[in-house]
């Protein structure tokens, strides 16, 4: 397991992650506004979807990190050199989950069901949808850092197995296509707004 004190963070990286939160933490959103984020901004990240940790489980970076230090860890190079931490949080300690996942392979929605996914703008790019009425919870997580010469810098965290960066026009041709790929064979999940 890697130190975690040789992983560095920003307030970017903890904007960033209001995303796979349920809330802000009071001293975060102070930090926030007074670098110049607006409450718009913060709650509309808060307000992405996106799988969310639950607030027992995480509810910061450093609460965050902590949890990777108490539970085995399995470590992969992803396809761009970051390194990618899945970590399998004991079901014991929470039964109820560690958080909701939000993106699903499309092969879990059955058949019939497959019919109902569209193509919705997310983070700017098409991608495929699925509407619920409740989001799936996990105990697994994964957090991805990239190698600087003595440590590591935050990228993402979210409760769920590891996925691909949204695919950008602008990304390496062979990333890109990587990314499309696995994109199109994975579903974002959306509450339904009927139930």
């Amino acid at each position: 397991m890697i130190d975690i004190s040789t992983i560095q963070f920003n307030l970017q990286s903890e904007f960033h992650m209001l995303r796979h939160f349920n809330n802000v933490k009071p001293d975060i959103y102070e930090m926030l506004i007074s670098h110049g984020f607006t409450q718009k901004q913060i709650n509309e990240e808060l307000l992405l979807v996106g799988s969310k940790f639950n607030s027992d489980f995480a509810s910061d970076i450093n609460s965050l990190l902590q949890r990777f230090e108490q539970y085995p860890t399995n470590e992969t190079i992803g396809i761009n050199g970051n390194l990618i931490l899945e970590c399998q949080v004991s079901e014991t300690d929470f039964p109820n989950g560690i958080g909701t996942k939000a993106v699903i392979p499309i092969q879990e929605i059955s058949e019939e069901e497959r019919r109902f996914v569209y193509l919705k703008k997310n983070r700017d790019v098409d991608l495929l949808h699925y509407n619920i009425s409740i989001f799936p919870i996990t105990n697994t997580c994964t957090l991805i850092l990239k190698p600087l010469k003595n440590g590591y810098l935050f990228i993402s965290s979210f409760p769920g197995f590891p996925a691909m960066p949204i695919p950008l026009i602008e990304m390496d041709l062979a990333l890109y296509s990587n990314c499309k790929q696995f994109w199109d064979n994975h579903v974002f999940l959306n509450m339904d707004k009927n139930d």
